[in-house]
């Protein structure tokens, strides 16, 4: 199986880091090859690709939901009792939300607003039933 750049045997990420760490800190592409114990031009074709994408601690996880800026009208929906697809139908037609109704499902508190509503009106809901 042959990866994106065409080459069947890929480097682990640490490797292709550290092959770029050692030269932004001014090694040579032999002499990075000889400590590393790979071949100098797999260090060059390397060094050509971009620096591998790792994710570092403390750095947000994927992106910003799309709920976010329409909580307040996502939690007067759910004290009224609609159902998380019924509140992702009204979003796509009332605000001209786009993303998906995973997202929406997704959105956190979303449940724990369904239970604690449901709870309150004296409606039990299932997760089942509710998404």
């Amino acid at each position: 199986m042959r990866d994106q750049w065409g080459m069947s045997n890929v480097l682990k990420v640490s490797l292709q880091t550290t092959i770029h760490s050692l030269h932004d800190r001014g090694w040579s592409r032999r002499r990075i090859a000889r400590e590393i114990g790979i071949d100098r031009e797999t260090v060059g074709r390397y060094l050509r690709l971009a620096k591998p994408a790792i994710s570092t601690p403390g750095k947000g996880v994927g992106r910003k939901s799309q709920c976010e800026p329409l909580v307040e009208v996502i939690t007067a929906k759910v004290e009224v009792g609609l159902s998380a697809q019924r509140i992702y139908q009204d979003l796509m037609e009332e605000n001209g939300f786009t993303d998906s109704y995973q997202s929406v499902k997704r959105f956190p508190g979303l449940l724990d607003l369904l239970i604690l509503v449901g709870f309150a009106s004296g409606l039990i809901r299932i997760r089942s039933q509710i998404l």
